[in-house]
């Protein structure tokens, strides 16, 4: 099972670029709704037919909130990676970290400009407070997971008021200093930082590795999770927190996914070409990311008025089509080369001191992974 789970000319852990490039396709649908929202409400407007209402309550109940927890917990697991192999090397670490989370925020803030829910640069501010944490044993770090779970679904009841009295457009147009405050007050920081936390927990008890991953431990874990927060689900629907409910169902369906998609992958060995479709999206995760937004950028800007009026239905076929040519450039691009643009641009800012070759034959030395959208 192992040469299927790890390739030969890499030590990069398959399964881990096969959830990016899965979540990458949820991102894919919520930004093509928001984006769209977004547009509507600049106009004036609402979702004016039955088809486009089914639409946006199939993603606001699968889609919305669900995929950005996944890409949480990579990140989480990502910055485990790196704090393990910097120690085995007895390389400096913190300074590193900080710098390569500094290069993100800028990254993030540039894609800000393009779209305005951008999660780069609230992933590199949070990052920071992975940092204090990577000494703490593993039940001291599933306590706090579990405070951080609850605090964040209450402070979501409080922001779902702020969100049900202001439009998205005005969340769009907050300033710097004023979303971070939206992101605190509505449980999104918390929640993200709990995922956060929780994937480094999953590296220090190896969950992922060059091997595959324990199978067993995921299926007790996935269990303990889902029981957990189905007694929170069963409490708080008979307190009617509908907000509360909300970010304990997208947790918990982030979890399903997760767990899902690992289990599929491990009992599904067969499907190669569907694997190895996720695995080249997912391991150039940050170019993809920043490529939807031009995409949807491009789309709204200069044909929003031809697709039907601007559907959601248009939208979301336009969004599954390019999904579909991302996984084709993806395959092509690592025949030749070795990292995404960007990767690589990241990688060879965070590493000044150090050539980044991108030709795919110098591959084999590469062995670090890096946190959030690729290893």
């Amino acid at each position: 099972m192992a040469d299927t789970l790890l390739k030969t000319d890499s030590p990069r852990i398959s399964i881990l670029d096969i959830l990016r490039g899965f979540a990458l396709y949820g991102i894919i649908l919520a930004h093509a709704a928001s984006i769209y929202l977004l547009e509507l409400q600049s106009e004036g407007k609402k979702i004016g037919n039955e088809t486009d209402l089914l639409i946006k309550s199939f993603l606001s109940f699968f889609v919305e909130r669900k995929f950005y927890l996944i890409f949480s917990f990579l990140f989480g697991l990502s910055f485990y990676i790196q704090f393990r192999n910097a120690k085995r090397k007895g390389q400096p670490f913190t300074i590193k970290f900080i710098w390569r989370l500094f290069v993100l925020f800028i990254i993030g803030l540039l894609h800000n400009q393009f779209y305005a829910f951008d999660i780069l640069h609230i992933y590199a501010i949070i990052g920071l407070l992975l940092i204090p944490v990577r000494h703490l044993n593993q039940r001291h770090l599933l306590f706090i997971i579990a405070i951080l779970v609850v605090a964040a679904c209450l402070s979501s009841e409080f922001g779902h008021h702020i969100k049900s009295s202001s439009s998205m457009s005005l969340i769009a147009n907050l300033g710097f200093s004023q979303r971070i405050i939206h992101q605190l007050s509505s449980g999104h920081f918390l929640m993200i930082l709990s995922l956060f936390y929780l994937g480094y927990w999953a590296g220090t008890v190896d969950l992922f590795n060059a091997k595959g991953f324990r199978t067993e431990l995921l299926k007790k874990s996935l269990l303990l999770w889902s029981l957990a927060l189905g007694v929170f689900l069963i409490i708080g629907s008979t307190l009617y927190y509908t907000a509360t409910l909300s970010a304990l169902k997208s947790l918990w369906l982030s979890f399903c996914y997760i767990g899902g998609i690992c289990l599929l992958y491990w009992y599904r060995k067969k499907w190669r070409l569907f694997w190895s479709a996720l695995e080249n999206l997912g391991r150039m995760g940050l170019t993809n990311y920043v490529l939807q937004t031009f995409f949807f950028f491009l789309l709204f800007e200069f044909g929003y008025k031809q697709v039907k009026n601007g559907e959601l239905l248009s939208i979301i076929i336009l969004a599954n089509l390019f999904y579909f040519a991302q996984i084709i450039f993806s395959i092509y691009w690592f025949k030749k080369f070795s990292f995404g643009p960007l990767e690589w641009i990241w990688r060879s800012t965070t590493n000044l001191y150090k050539n980044q070759p991108l030709q795919k034959k110098k591959l084999h030395s590469m062995v670090e992974q890096d946190a959030p959208l690729s290893q």
